[in-house]
């Protein structure tokens, strides 16, 4: 495979290859055409001129300004040019050309003043009457003494008498020109082509390095790496990128890093309930086998123990299913008063005997649509982990309301608990994070609560996120669309 630098120096190479071969077409095949066009422009524009002098000589009149702006005219375009009138008697002239002109050739040697006609002329004024728009042109080469001239005629009509306007300019500067162009081209390609090179050599360098830099460093990650920094490279759209890779390398590992914490915490949390399952089996085997009281009280933590593995398993596979989208959310409409009453009813039996007590604020008037089971599982971790850290006055609040102008309804679940920092407000929605680094077990839930929560809201599409100020208060909240039907609850 080719490499970058090979690659650009390759397409600097054809750019400007490509440019030369345009200027050379441009200027050496194209030229002979513009020029010719810019001369007939030329011409035409001092022949359309001509009717205000010619009709001040009609009229007897003075044109003294109007004849210096046509001399300056033609000195500056190096024309030549004669008007007659309908007797072939010339009345303006002007030559800038002198007597390699080929008008001034045909009209000198036949009058002797401005009184006498020009029988010549007569055959060039019967060309111009024929034409239907009044003028015409063409290409004359009298002699080896006299170039190639631009011959143009045309025909005023002024006070009901016809006034012609030949005008002559030349073509001999073309080849001259163009033997001219032919001959700097080559010199000049030769050095556009060698600073061309230059520049490519000097640009696939300055591109190719900090591609290649990046390239390599993208390697070293590959293999493992992890205290590496994608430098940049000079340019804004390769500093992006270097940037745009260094923050995907934090993320890999950050990822890495809380999946050793995930795998030490499940480890953690499946070892000690097998531990414990495997101990009190042995005690009832060995020693409380004959006595009900301690066997029931092994059972018991027995039981417990298992429940607490089922709550992890489950948990675990919940989050799985939800970030993997394998689970299929059944959307309907529901009452979401009733699914909060059932909830919090479910949890009286923790809350009586913690001294906890849960107020329910609010009501929302329609039904909302949504997953009725993955938003009540949603709702019950809000509590649970309001429960957990719920604050001195021993309260829960959990808020309804509706929220006309964007069309949801709004479920909030406020503990006065020791609150969250805006630094740790990102990382609540990781999974475990509230298990120190000791890996401490959790002893009520599985850690998992909050990562299932987000991996919901964001499967259904339902807004979420949690408020706080440390030591005041937690709010931890999630967003249902209201039913579009205007169904309304009982």
């Amino acid at each position: 495979m080719k490499s970058i630098r090979f690659r650009l120096f390759a397409y600097m190479l054809i750019f400007v290859s490509i440019t030369l071969f345009l200027v050379y077409v441009l200027q050496i095949f194209l030229l002979p055409s513009f020029y010719q066009n810019k001369a007939l422009s030329r011409v035409e524009t001092i022949s359309n001129r001509m009717e205000t002098p010619l009709t001040n000589i009609a009229n007897n009149e003075e044109y003294t300004q109007e004849y210096n702006d046509l001399v300056l005219y033609t000195r500056q375009n190096n024309i030549c040019l004669y008007a007659f009138d309908d007797s072939a008697i010339l009345k303006l002239e002007a030559n800038a050309m002198g007597s390699s002109c080929y008008l001034h050739y045909l009209i000198k040697p036949t009058i002797q003043s401005y009184r006498d006609p020009s029988p010549i002329m007569n055959q060039y004024m019967e060309m111009v009457n024929q034409q239907e728009s009044k003028s015409y042109y063409f290409t004359v080469t009298p002699n080896d003494q006299i170039s190639s001239q631009l011959f143009y005629a045309q025909r005023f009509v002024i006070n009901n008498r016809n006034f012609y306007v030949f005008i002559n300019t030349p073509y001999e500067l073309l080849d001259s020109t163009i033997f001219v162009l032919q001959e700097q081209f080559f010199y000049i390609s030769s050095g556009v082509l060698i600073l061309g090179i230059m520049i490519s050599l000097l640009l696939s360098k300055l591109l190719s390095e900090p591609l290649n830099r990046l390239s390599k460093t993208a390697q070293d990650l590959a293999r493992g790496k992890k205290d590496i920094i994608f430098e940049k490279g000079g340019f804004l759209e390769i500093d992006t990128l270097a940037s745009t890779l260094n923050y995907a390398t934090q993320e890999i590992n950050k990822t890495d890093n809380l999946r050793i914490d995930l795998l030490a915490n499940i480890s953690h949390d499946l070892r000690t309930p097998l531990t414990s399952i495997s101990a009190y089996a042995q005690l009832i085997q060995d020693i409380s086998g004959d006595d009900p009281v301690k066997r029931e009280k092994h059972l018991k933590i027995i039981i417990e123990e298992v429940e607490q593995l089922n709550r992890l398993l489950s948990d675990m596979m919940t989050l799985s299913q939800m970030q993997s989208k394998t689970s299929r959310l059944i959307i309907e409409e529901f009452d979401i008063n009733n699914l909060v009453n059932r909830t919090i009813e479910s949890l009286k039996a923790t809350t009586s005997t913690q001294s906890i007590m849960i107020e329910k604020v609010g009501k929302i008037s329609k039904k909302v649509i949504g997953d009725e089971v993955k938003i009540r599982q949603v709702i019950m971790n809000y509590l649970s982990n309001a429960i957990k850290f719920v604050g001195e006055d021993r309260t829960i609040l959990v808020k309804l309301i509706e929220i006309e102008e964007t069309g949801y309804a709004r479920i909030e679940v406020i503990d006065h608990g020791s609150g969250i920092s805006e630094e740790e407000k990102p990382y609540v929605w990781d999974r475990y994070y509230k298990v120190n680094k000791n890996y401490a077990r959790v002893q009520k839930g599985t850690g998992l609560g909050l990562a299932i929560c987000k991996a919901i809201c964001e499967r259904g599409n339902y807004p979420y996120g949690v408020l706080s100020e440390v030591d005041k208060y937690s709010l931890f909240f999630v967003e249902i669309p209201l039913s579009k039907n205007g169904d309304r609850n009982e």
